[in-house]
């Protein structure tokens, strides 16, 4: 069940939005400054801490809802492995 992801205060109404995943950014800029990518560890908070997903439905409810909200400016989520194996995300800007 849902519910047993959710750590904290619950029973708001907001279980939904899954406040227990978050995300490390690690933008990728070129020499004038502009972001060209942006890569992205996904993470979940359990237990007062902060973890890497391992699960891929987790992984992929963040990858949807990057895509869906960058969608009106131009972006888009993709997943990527690391040099481990790890499955991570990316930010990409679809005009380039």
């Amino acid at each position: 069940m849902f519910s047993d992801y959710i750590q904290g205060i619950t029973g708001q109404g907001y279980e939904e939005y899954r406040q227990d995943l978050t995300c490390l950014y690690l933008p990728k800029v070129t020499l004038k400054g502009d972001i060209k990518s942006i890569d992205i560890i996904p993470c979940q908070i359990r237990n007062l801490k902060v973890q890497r997903i391992v699960k891929p439905e987790d992984i992929a409810w963040i990858r949807n809802t990057l895509s869906r909200e960058g969608k009106n400016i131009g972006t888009s989520c993709e997943e990527v492995k690391d040099m481990k194996g790890n499955v991570n995300l990316r930010i990409v800007w679809k005009n380039e």
